[in-house]
């Protein structure tokens, strides 16, 4: 009784039944190997299937290539028939197993330039950067949107630059200071901050209410260099003032994310970006707002005021707070001088015109087409008004321009200069209208390859809409009134890296690392991307290669449970894979793994329940070797343990609390608009939308006028380089602090204040859409709110009209980047260019406003002190006690690695062009190397090799190299000279018809000579009857697909050693190839049938009684002898398989006569069953001392000698009639 295994708590009787009657089980069957593409499942490694149901379960049904794919970019290319999942289904229909290898793009590993895997526009074309010639211009363009703030919107920043006391000697740099002031104030509320020089020393303070009456004073004395605090004003009076008057100014806290009870008065350090402390006494804190004030001497902390150096802060991020305070970091202001239409309201010169409103809410990138060389695409509608310069075009790349009513956008895309006859699109991203983007534009890359597809019948477009964030687009506003967004269109791409370079070879999907709950104390400084706080856990990886799993799988951690008492170290969790579009409130659950640990040595770690091992090839040996220390029992998903967890290192109360998003490229911040944005100057925008901080150099042309040194720090929030004050009356600017001597064209540390002219317009930061997190537990439909998963969120609950419906758009967000704009490897984001789109925790669930056992995520509360585990008395154990201990993760960044112009990515024509070698053609290395994979016998068991409809002569002499040095499976070629399918070319169907001549002679051409493959001709046609996407449909397929199949009925309904010919076994009509074959490419003619038998071409033939029949059983030996036909060959390869599995079982036995006998005892029984089922008409086994010599025992040698005389089968009956006289006797 093997008591451990019982769970004793009462007493009681216990019963086990333990079975030892059970055979020995026998040696595996052997099946065939078919390589080519599917719809899902592990990719460029062996895997066996025993039933067709579990050939759907794991790869997908049969796909019979439809050419009305509605949406091929989002939904896949479904465009080109999957032969090798008809051939798994010819065999499995009437036998098992299959072992089936899924073909992704793989790059060798000294690939050239032309020999990488993916894809990039000089797939389809010469260039692929977007240029602002004409001719060389292609690349990926995105829309940006923003919406349009409303006038009551409460983010609302007044600046009012006075420059009338501007004179000669100032510009010229001379020593007088000119006059300004700086407005805060919320419109109509009023309220003004004035500092005013008043004398070239000394700056007075004041501040006026909304009808302008100063109520108070103060002096401060200006500095060449920076305002100093005057010697007449104590420190604390001055602190008091100035907190105070902004705080009565009401500048709007909310519209910054701070709370309604920050302080009033911060410094700020601006050397080190990083806020000083309070300045002002509690007591003078209103409740109203509070301002950043910074300084630039690293030395000054707390309240110490003198020598610092000031000046207000506008628009900015926020900062780390101090001892619970907010801070907004960038130091920039903005300024305009003209209204830009209802939006947006500036100031002037002359006082207070209106509001500016402040962007807090980032813009999005909507929308990306792809264009091929020599086409461009101009966003065109109304514009915003500008005074000093005329409107921009009607149309422009960079311009900015206004949605139209119904949220309606215009697009003009072609490859004419003129655009007034380029063609004009209207779409908008509300999915249920029907000019949603998706259904206005191309969405199928293949119609811009001019190989596959007719230019002449138009359909040549071009262009093509890859991803599109209606998602992203529907968080931001629901507004479809005309003007409610204003847009542009830009390249994206920054001097290195290029959107549309996706040439990357196929790799799995991961998520980003889980990560621990913050064990510390204190929630000071809380942070869940610093190592210190929180500890990396794990990652999980898809088993799939490719994009399958991150566009229908996500993976949630739930059941979260902390010790139960002093003999538990660790913590457990669950782990559940789930589909991606169900919901919260109906989890549809594909695989559970539950009280799963982070202890190695437990049942239940989490690396032992789910698997962490995987294959890594070995480019020196072609053959793949076996890495990691635990089975997978996932079919989805392994575990990456962090060095902390496999080493049993982390600490034992760690938990899986949070995980890191999706990575994306950084945010950027663009300021558009100039004149020099003209229609065609500066098509590319080359820098204006960077992918990395900062993200633009310069977006104009003509650095004579425009600096080029403008960037933005999005890391820090700080200016990165100087910022010339030019004369721009309608550019758009940042105004930043720079070094140096101040004069009136370098400000130097008086940063932010103007030195010459207004300048007019604005700025937006841009986000890069991805999949948002849940933000609270009242959406969805959920019974209980801890019901909710935290964490990624896929459904459109947080769109400004909320659905639990799955969000198609997330598709687009999880697909790989630009190529170089992370690592590779780990697909973890690269400093500068990308970075996670965020962090979620547990630690920041706190309690809503309205129901404080409601939680609600709210990044940064366990720092502000405002979380569950920030505030309850059990840290974070307080947050699972409450129920919420499940969240979920997004897996991301896996690729197919194929060429997406392609309708068939191994198209024939594309393996057999002039680079058919594996580092100059991708296409001819992934399907080589997926033949590789089956080339150890010892690695992989086969008897038949297959790939279907590829027939490059490359490829299938690898084939039959491959059999031959295996010595045990036959492959089943497809011929050059047969049928060309639709997506090889453009050939009309009367010129890709095959011509059986050109098959004989090419055949011979190549001077085969092997029993170890057989080809067969012509094309058939059969209807589907498996596919998900398209049942019913009529296919051609090549030869080998119902070869294949009548090798199976034939094994099953007779023996694998009756010729799987004829119309007992070879009749296609009769459903003997397992596929209802209903048609045939060629019918051949008698003398076609002999020229190919010649050849060793086994005819399919169609006859009007009997239908489409193999009529032929040849294998390529040329040489006569028994070894020429396929029944044969298959049985040398079966007896020879079988002896071989009884000789193992001898191995390292006495090389005695006793053991010479047991041998013998069971070979010649089996060779004897087969005799007597027509298989061998003799056979004779010899193993004694005349073959295994006493030299051979001295050499640990057993030899034996077995003589077959096959079964031949009858392919030719002669038969002679005689006619004879009435009286003749037929003895005679």
């Amino acid at each position: 009784m093997a008591e451990r295994k019982f769970k004793f708590v009462s007493p009681g009787v216990f019963i086990n039944e333990i079975d030892m009657s059970a055979l020995p089980s026998a040696g595996n069957d052997v099946g065939p190997v078919v390589i080519g593409r599917s719809l899902r499942g592990p990719a460029m490694r062996p895997v066996q299937v025993n039933s067709f149901s579990e050939f759907i379960e794991v790869f997908g049904g049969t796909v019979p290539g439809l050419q009305a794919n509605a949406d091929p970019w989002r939904e896949g290319n479904l465009s080109s028939p999957m032969y090798a999942t008809y051939a798994a289904q010819a065999w499995l229909r009437n036998n098992s197993p299959l072992t089936f290898v899924r073909v992704l793009g793989e790059a060798a590993d000294n690939a050239t330039t032309t020999g990488q895997a993916g894809w990039n526009m000089d797939s389809i074309g010469t260039y692929k950067n977007p240029s602002a010639t004409l001719s060389q211009n292609a690349g990926a363009y995105g829309l940006f949107i923003h919406e349009v703030a409303a006038e009551a919107r409460p983010a609302q920043l007044n600046i009012w630059p006075n420059f009338a006391s501007r004179d000669a000697a100032a510009e010229g740099g001379g020593g007088t200071a000119v006059e300004q002031a700086i407005a805060l104030s919320t419109g109509s509320e009023g309220g003004l901050l004035r500092l005013t020089d008043t004398d070239g020393n000394k700056w007075t303070f004041e501040h006026a209410s909304a009808d302008n009456t100063i109520t108070g004073s103060g002096d401060t004395s200006l500095s060449a260099s920076h305002i100093q605090i005057s010697h007449s004003v104590s420190q604390e009076a001055f602190a008091v003032n100035l907190c105070e008057a902004i705080n009565k100014a009401r500048v709007v806290p909310q519209s910054y994310g701070l709370p309604a009870s920050a302080p009033g008065f911060f410094a700020y350090n601006y050397n080190t970006g990083q806020p000083m402390g309070n300045l002002a006494p509690a007591s003078t804190l209103g409740n109203s707002g509070s301002i950043l004030i910074t300084q630039a001497k690293p030395g000054d902390v707390g309240n110490t005021l003198v020598q610092s150096h000031w000046f207000v802060a506008g628009a900015g991020q926020l900062s780390q707070p101090v001892s619970g305070g907010y801070g907004l970091g960038g130091g920039n202001i903005w300024l305009a001088e003209e209204n830009i239409d209802a939006g947006y309201k500036f100031v002037s010169g002359s006082g207070p015109k209106d509001s500016l409103s402040i962007n807090n809410s980032p813009g999005t990138l909507a929308a990306v087409w792809y264009l091929k060389d020599g086409y461009s695409i101009l966003l065109s509608g109304s514009q915003p008004t500008m005074s000093g310069a005329a409107p921009p075009a009607s149309a422009s790349i960079g311009g900015l321009y206004k949605n139209a009513d119904g949220g309606m956008w215009n697009v003009l895309i072609g490859n004419n200069s003129n655009p007034e006859k380029m063609d004009k699109y209207e779409f908008c991203f509300s999915r249920n209208a029907s000019k949603f983007v998706r259904n206005v534009f191309n969405t199928d890359p293949t119609l811009l390859n001019t190989t596959i597809t007719d230019s002449t019948k138009n359909y040549d477009k071009g262009y093509f809409l890859g991803e599109s964030f209606e998602g992203s687009v529907n968080r931001v506003s629901n507004a479809t009134s005309a003007g409610s967004y204003y847009g542009f269109v830009a390249a994206l791409n920054n001097s290195t890296y290029y959107h549309n370079d996706r040439t990357i070879s196929a790799r799995a999907s991961r998520t980003g690392w889980f990560i621990s709950q913050d064990l510390r104390s204190t929630n000071s400084g809380f942070s869940p991307d610093d190592s210190s706080h929180v500890t990396k856990l794990f990652k999980f990886e898809s088993l799939d290669d490719g994009e399958w799993s991150q566009n229908n799988l996500k993976i949630s951690i739930a059941d979260l449970k902390a010790p139960r008492n002093n003999f538990e170290r660790y913590d457990s969790f669950s782990v559940i894979i789930r589909k991606q579009d169900d919901t919260d409130a109906a989890p549809v659950v594909m695989e559970r793994y539950t009280n799963c640990n982070l202890n190695p040595d437990s049942e239940n770690f989490i690396a032992r329940r789910i698997g962490d091992k995987f294959l890594r090839w070995n480019e020196t040996e072609r053959r793949y070797q076996e890495e990691g220390d635990y089975d997978n029992n996932s079919k989805f998903i392994r575990v990456l343990l962090s060095d902390v967890v496999r080493d049993g290192t982390v600490n034992a109360e760690a938990l899986p609390f949070g995980v890191n998003g999706p990575i994306r490229y950084k945010s950027i911040v663009v300021h558009s608009g100039s004149t020099e944005f003209d229609q065609w100057s500066n098509r590319g925008l080359t820098g204006l939308v960077g992918l990395g901080p900062g993200g633009n150099s310069s977006a104009m042309a003509d650095t004579t006028t425009v600096p080029t040194t403008h960037k933005h720090n999005a890391a820090t929030g700080h200016p990165r380089s100087s910022f010339a004050m030019k004369n721009w009356l309608d550019g758009y600017g940042l105004l930043t602090q720079v070094s140096g001597n101040a004069n009136a064209k370098n400000p130097g540390n008086r940063a932010n204040f103007l030195s010459e002219r207004h300048l007019s317009g604005t700025y937006h930061i841009y986000d890069f859409p991805t999949v948002p997190v849940r933000m609270n537990t009242k959406s969805g439909s959920l019974v209980r709110p801890t019901d909710a998963y935290f964490g990624a969120n896929f459904s459109r609950l947080h769109e400004l009209t909320p659905s639990s419906l799955y969000d198609e758009s997330n598709k687009d967000v999880v697909r790989a980047l630009a190529d170089g704009t992370y690592d590779a490897t780990t697909l973890e984001p690269t400093a500068g260019q990308t970075d996670y789109s965020w962090i979620f925790t547990l630690d920041d669930l706190s309690g809503s406003a309205e129901d404080t056992s409601r939680a609600i995520y709210v990044s940064g509360s366990r720092k502000a002190g405002t979380s569950y585990t920030a505030t309850g008395s059990k840290g974070y154990r307080e947050v699972l006690d409450m129920g919420y201990d499940k969240f979920t993760a997004v897996l991301y960044g896996g690729s197919d690695g194929f060429d997406i112009f392609e309708r068939d990515p191994l198209r024939n024509s594309r393996l057999d062009d002039a680079s058919r070698v594996e580092r100059d053609n991708y296409a001819y290395n992934s399907v080589k190397k997926a033949i590789d994979t089956v080339a150890d016998a010892e690695a992989v068991e086969m008897d038949l090799l297959v790939v279907p409809g590829v027939k490059d002569t490359g490829i299938t002499d690898h084939m039959i190299r491959v059999c031959e040095d295996r010595g045990d499976a036959l492959a089943i070629i497809d011929l050059d000279g047969d049928y060309v399918n639709a997506h090889d070319g453009v050939l009309s169907v009367q010129n890709r018809i095959g011509d059986v001549d050109q098959a004989a002679t090419k055949l011979r051409d190549r001077s085969i000579n092997t029993s170890y493959a057989c080809a067969f001709y012509p094309w058939v046609q059969i209807r589907d009857t498996a596919s998900s996407v398209g049942a019913g449909s009529f296919v051609w397929v090549p030869p080998s697909v119902v070869a294949l199949g009548t090798f199976s009925s034939t094994q099953r309904n007779a023996d694998l050693w009756f010729a799987p010919a004829g119309f007992n076994r070879g009749g296609l009509s009769e459903g003997v190839a397992g596929l209802p074959v209903v048609n045939v490419r060629q019918k051949l003619t008698s003398k076609q049938r002999d020229k190919l038998y010649e050849r060793n071409i086994n005819p399919i033939a169609s006859f009007p009684s009997e239908g489409i029949v193999v009529f032929g059983q040849k294998t390529l030996q040329v040489t006569p002898s028994a070894l020429d036909r396929i029944n044969v060959r298959r049985l040398l390869l079966f007896v020879k398989k079988q002896i071989s599995r009884i000789a193992s079982s001898i191995l390292f036995e006495p090389n005695v006569r006793d053991t010479w006998d047991r041998f013998t005892s069971r070979v010649v029984p089996f060779l004897d069953s087969i005799k007597a089922q027509y298989g061998l008409s003799d056979f004779r086994l010899v193993l004694d001392e005349t073959t295994t010599t006493d030299d051979l025992v001295d050499r640990n040698i057993m030899y034996a000698k077995i003589f077959l005389k096959p079964t031949r089968s009858i392919e030719f009956i002669a038969l002679d009639f005689f006619v004879t006289n009435t009286g003749a006797a037929f003895e005679d």
